[in-house]
């Protein structure tokens, strides 16, 4: 296979979408130890098992589904004409439903971990109005891309200009499509997790979300101030002493 056609592949947009989420989660750091560190154990659980339905999605779409085809699906049954309906190299019809079940299962364990860590209900529709109505415009644009990308590379491969250019073609088009699918998945896991909100509000196991994040700048001051203790160092009093009694 041509290196064009392998970097253009599904192989490569799951790799990508690794990596992304690996940045995400390095980002992150703080506020994911504390959602796997939940004071409940059900919480922890959940929170591992969201961690497990992610990598056997990514993986299992990256290696027998097609990341586009998924991507392209809505779309497609919406075509006014038969011919816009056709696809090519479909996936077949076993594969696509453990991709479905997948999804369908990643988007169930994400949504209470929203409801409980992430905001209440104004976030969660800003969120989900805000991430789906990015997706259209991003979407027409990552189409025009993939059509060009697909073309593959017909360019001069030891112009060092031409490399860079297919390389920053590349990495665009690889923004385009992991930016539309975050989106899509953030506005449907924001959609499902408003009534899981309003489930756990009714049933008082929704808690605000407590976080360590500034545990050490505070931790600073209490160092200060037991250093403070233990050398002996009094607290300044008023210029003015007290009167002497008789």
């Amino acid at each position: 296979m041509a290196i064009d056609r392998l970097l253009a592949g599904n192989e490569a947009v799951g790799v990508v979408l690794a990596v992304v989420i690996l940045a995400i989660v390095r980002a992150n750091r703080p506020f994911l130890r504390d959602v796997f560190r939940d004071g409940e154990a059900p919480w922890r659980g959940l929170a591992r098992l969201a961690a497990l339905a992610l990598c056997l999605t990514l993986v299992w779409i990256s290696l027998f589904d097609q990341w586009r085809q998924l991507l392209d699906e809505p779309m497609r049954r919406l075509g006014q004409f038969p011919s816009e309906r056709i696809i090519l190299d479909p996936t077949p019809a076993p594969l696509r439903t453990v991709s479905l079940v997948l999804l369908s299962t990643l988007v169930v364990v994400l949504a209470p971990l929203v409801a409980r860590h992430v905001g209440g209900y104004a976030i969660q529709v800003a969120g989900a109005i805000g991430s789906l109505a990015m997706c259209l415009p991003l979407y027409t644009l990552r189409v025009r891309f993939d059509f060009g990308l697909a073309l593959g590379f017909d360019a001069d491969p030891s112009n060092p200009l031409d490399l860079a250019g297919y390389a920053l073609y590349l990495t665009v088009t690889w923004a385009f499509l992991t930016g539309v699918l975050f989106l899509l998945m953030a506005g449907v896991t924001f959609l499902v997790a408003l009534p899981v909100t309003l489930l756990l509000d009714l049933t008082g196991r929704r808690q605000p979300r407590i976080t360590h994040e500034a545990d050490s700048f505070f931790g600073s001051f209490a160092d200060r101030a037991a250093g403070r203790n233990a050398t002996g160092t009094s607290t300044p009093t008023s210029e003015h002493p007290a009167p002497r009694q008789g």
